[in-house]
Order: C-alpha cells, then sequence, then structure tokens
C-alpha cells in the first residue's frame, strides 16, 4: 500500500491539506524460462478516489461544473481548491523475451 502527497500548492500554512488516502497495488511475475518473462500489474485495485495535487484558484466564470454562472469568488458553494484526481483502477500485463 502506498500514499499520495498530501499537499496543496502555495499552502504555506498547511490549513488546506489535501485529505490523506491509501491504495492498493499489485504486482507479478513469472518466469517460465530464462528468455521469458509474464508480468501482470494490478493498481488502485479498491478504485479509492482521492487527489493527488491541488491549487488554489478562483473558478467563478470559468465554466466549471458545479460552479454556478452568476458565483462570486469566495462566495457560498465555491471552492476555490483544484484538485487533480488520482488514477483509476488499472491493468496492465505482458510478455517481456529476452534475446
Amino acid at each position: 500500500m502506498s500514499g499520495p502527497p498530501t499537499g496543496i500548492a502555495k499552502n504555506r500554512s498547511r490549513q488546506l491539506r489535501l485529505v490523506p488516502a491509501r491504495s492498493l497495488s499489485l504486482h507479478t511475475q513469472y518466469l517460465p524460462s530464462t528468455h521469458c518473462e509474464l508480468f501482470a500489474a494490478l493498481d488502485n485495485v479498491l478504485n479509492a478516489r482521492y487527489a493527488t495535487y491541488g491549487i488554489r484558484s478562483d473558478p467563478t466564470g470559468t465554466g466549471a461544473p458545479g460552479v454556478a454562472p452568476n458565483a462570486v469568488t469566495n462566495g457560498p458553494g465555491v471552492d476555490n481548491r483544484c484538485r487533480s484526481p488520482a488514477p483509476p483502477f488499472s491493468v496492465d500485463g505482458g510478455v517481456r523475451l529476452r534475446f
């Protein structure tokens, strides 16, 4: 298990920390011979939804989803934190051949 960074850019007072989260990733490999390797990786197995990075900005007037067109800066219902979502659940696999 690993955890993402929990900071927000330009947040020197540390009052706007991102919510700590954990994700589960699995990796395996099999060597049927000295020249062949099979591998598989599963990332974010539990499909945890969390942010990995954030900045403070003014979303009013941008047409951002969830922000009313006539909203005012720092007004009710306006969240000035823009967060980058973590990668969703994914599966990778393949074969490596060595010559």
